[in-house]
């Protein structure tokens, strides 16, 4: 496994935790990442290349 791969990985582990109930945007979104410790780099990095379809 290359790092970059690695790091998408725990990047996703990570945006896990996020509470994404009520979101209706990617502002939404970006706020919920941060909260959850997440930095401004690895939340574009996140909403550059995924997209939240649904969480529980």
């Amino acid at each position: 496994m290359d790092t970059t791969k690695l790091y998408q990985q725990a990047l996703l582990a990570e945006a896990a935790y996020a509470d994404f109930r009520n979101i209706d945007s990617t502002d939404d979104i970006k706020t919920a990442l941060i909260t959850s410790g997440l930095s401004s780099a690895q939340v574009d990095e996140f909403t550059t290349n995924w997209t939240v379809i649904s969480h529980r």
